[in-house]
């Protein structure tokens, strides 16, 4: 049987309780869940079962077992399919912080993935930017030791990239590389 309502211990939450293997798929199929506890012997399936399900659909949503018995062997099992947490029954106490801060560390992985796609999509940008510009672009050390040229700068000084990277600033820059770089500049309109 499926049911709402509010949390216990004032953590703001709505509950939906699904009793079966199918109340729990259409649960899943709904979505909309920041966490999962479950316990570890369900009716018509297992914890496991339902930990599977949960991954294979939503696997950056915390899954916590919440059971009578489950011993030391099924605990690590359960871990290493990920499970985020499991709590026993004789030890209640633990299941509000532990689902404090399955939440807390689920916010704050949410947060490096997005981090890393805004940065991943930075990259991209300037990565096109570098690539189609119609300006020479160079990338030196602080040596002056060219780590990388764009292309408009190999088209434009007539050497190949490797060329280009195994120069130095200065050496670009050099009386008998001006001549080429000035012939090879667009004139001015």
């Amino acid at each position: 049987m499926a049911s709402s309502g509010p949390s216990p211990a004032n953590l703001p939450a709505d509950i939906t309780v699904a009793g079966s293997r199918a109340e729990f798929l259409t649960a899943l199929a709904r979505g909309g869940f920041d966490l999962v506890l479950a316990d570890y012997r369900l009716p018509g399936f297992d914890g496991l079962q339902a930990l599977a399900l949960w991954r294979e659909r939503r696997s950056d949503t915390p899954f916590l077992f919440v059971t009578g018995s489950m011993g030391e062997e099924r605990a690590v099992e359960s871990l290493k399919s990920g499970a985020t947490d499991y709590i026993l029954k004789d030890n209640l106490a633990r299941l509000v912080p532990a689902v404090r801060r399955a939440l807390k560390d689920a916010e704050e992985s949410a947060g490096r993935l997005a981090g890393e796609e805004a940065l991943r999509a930075s990259e991209e940008k300037h990565r096109l930017l570098f690539e189609n510009a119609g300006d020479m672009i160079f990338i030196h050390d602080e040596k002056g030791q060219t780590l990388d040229a764009n292309p408009m700068a190999v088209k434009l000084l007539g050497y190949t990239r490797p060329e280009l990277m195994s120069m130095t600033l200065h050496q670009i820059e050099s009386p008998e590389a001006a001549p080429t770089v000035r012939s090879a500049a667009p004139t001015p309109r």
